[in-house]
């Protein structure tokens, strides 16, 4: 997990921040004048049971802090990774003050596909919370899961969920942003390539609700012709870690990773020329523009 902050209409920092890789959370906060004393600082821990992973900080000026992220539990079927929620009630600079809850199941796969955990947050101008997660269904296939709540979001109630996409295909990296309507933006990878979903009415009306967009795909991309192995034989782009903005117009703005990544070969006797190694050759950070 990565530090992230967010300021207040006055000033204060507000952050969250791992642990240690056992467990654990911390969030922090800064008052406008700054942090140059130990003293000025009022921390918050998070206890969890297991590792957390990419949390995500959220603050609208006139509001509350709110935290999306990943922790791992353990259960009678071994450890899960668990996509949770945490807002800040009262008096955010103490343990009693924040409320929480786990949602669902995040997917991950460090060893293959390397699918870290997906979560995202944004929020709506009165404070409700919008969510996207890379989770995975009863069947631990992949699934990118739509989250909303207006209010009272300490209580799973009042929480709803859509089911997006389920499919072994997807990969690494999610993100969701609101534009001047309150309309929802929600990028992620799919097949090594990046897309974008937008909701314009009731985003609990898969069949309606949500249309579907290619951003890029590897295989528009120009090829890369600086191998360095001379016997490779396979080279192509994959693109992952989305990231989305929306403007007040609804026009929007992602970017995302994209390795050039470079495998096969050839069994040649050449001694002075290295056999190929399957791995990332360059990679890029690439920024499209949607109407």
């Amino acid at each position: 997990m990565n530090p992230t902050i967010e300021l207040d209409a006055q000033g204060g920092q507000h952050m969250i921040y791992p642990a240690y890789a056992i467990g654990d959370a911390f969030y922090a906060y800064c008052p406008p004048a700054g942090c140059s004393r130990p003293e000025d600082v009022k921390v918050v821990k998070f206890e969890t049971p297991g590792t957390v992973a990419n949390a995500m900080i959220a603050w609208r000026p006139m509001g509350v802090p709110h935290v999306a992220t990943v922790v791992q539990v353990e259960s009678e079927s071994g450890t899960l990774d668990l996509g949770a929620y945490f807002e800040c009630k009262s008096n955010c600079d103490t343990e009693d003050g924040w409320a929480g809850l786990g949602l669902m199941n995040a997917y991950v796969d460090r060893n293959i596909a390397r699918i870290d955990p997906a979560v995202a947050l944004t929020l709506t101008p009165t404070g409700g919370a919008r969510m996207v997660l890379l989770g995975e269904n009863d069947a631990g296939v992949p699934r990118l899961q739509y989250l909303a709540c207006d209010s009272g979001c300490d209580d799973i109630s009042r929480w709803g969920g859509l089911g997006l996409v389920e499919s072994e295909n997807l990969g690494a990296g999610v993100d969701i942003a609101l534009d001047g309507a309150g309309e929802a933006h929600v990028v992620f990878t799919a097949n090594s390539d990046i897309f974008e979903f937008d909701c314009k009415e009731d985003c609990f009306s898969p069949d309606e609700a949500w249309t579907l967009t290619p951003v890029e795909r590897g295989s528009e991309m120009k090829p890369d012709e600086i191998i360095p192995y001379a016997d490779c034989t396979v080279a192509a782009w994959f693109l992952r870690h989305p990231s989305v903005a929306a403007d007040a117009q609804g026009h929007t703005y992602v970017v995302y990773r994209a390795e050039d990544i470079s495998g096969g070969g050839t069994n040649h006797n050449d001694p002075n020329k290295p056999h190929c190694r399957a791995g990332v050759d360059a990679t890029y950070a690439r920024h499209r523009s949607l109407p």
